[in-house]
């Protein structure tokens, strides 16, 4: 894998380069390493290209360039060893589009390329990592979905994180994060009592967080 990720670095920088023929050479070689078809390693190049050329494009360039990997990527089933690079990168791209200055929620592919993206990122995430990644791919589907005023989708997704780390372990930060997800979708599903139940969770579970992490809960809690 270290070798893959080599080439992957590699491939980026000559993009960001501007030396196009090494970058698809070194495309192809690391489609041959990982023994996948071209189109797995194109995305993922593309995909950790955007991670560094996110800031510099506006947000209907970025959502372009996106949407066509996650339209590949939803194509696929088998991904190899590039499943967890794929997967790691789709979900950097996708945060930094859900949090791009410029979005508009209400713009169709905006939306659908949130709401595709975050699917197809947990869709990998349950072939190639562990329940840590689903739980976390879930997160990000109800992020995205209360990005668009996906209301239903977000709820089902926060419930889904929450139920995954019910299952397999304790992840405190995690839950609190997640019930303010969820505590946002039951708000405007018309569930007051049960959105302040889980923001009122939430907030018990962060009066142990350090003050970095407690700041970062507050920003979030009053977005």
């Amino acid at each position: 894998m270290k070798d893959l990720r080599s080439l992957c670095h590699l491939a980026v920088a000559a993009h960001l380069a501007g030396d196009p023929l090494l970058a698809w050479q070194t495309a192809d070689r690391l489609a041959a390493e990982a023994k996948v078809p071209a189109t797995l390693s194109n995305c993922l190049i593309r995909l950790s290209t955007l991670q560094f050329a996110a800031a510099s494009l506006d947000a209907d360039s970025l959502t372009r360039m996106l949407a066509t990997c996650v339209a590949q990527l939803s194509a696929e089933i088998e991904f190899g060893e590039l499943g967890k690079p794929i997967a790691g990168a789709l979900n950097n791209v996708l945060s930094l589009l859900l949090e791009h200055p410029g979005a508009q929620p209400a713009n169709a592919t905006y939306r659908h390329t949130l709401l595709d993206g975050a699917r197809v990122c947990r869709a990998i995430w349950q072939r190639a990592g562990n329940w840590l990644n689903d739980e976390r791919a879930n997160y990000l589907i109800a992020l995205c979905a209360n990005r668009v005023a996906d209301w239903p989708a977000a709820r089902l997704a926060a419930e889904g994180a929450l139920a995954t780390i019910a299952q397999n372990g304790e992840e405190d930060v995690d839950r609190a994060f997640i019930l303010l997800e969820l505590a946002r979708a039951l708000s405007a599903l018309g569930e007051p009592a049960a959105a302040a139940s889980a923001r009122n969770t939430a907030q018990d579970l962060a009066q142990s967080f350090d003050a970095d992490l407690r700041q970062w809960f507050d920003s979030k809690a009053t977005a």
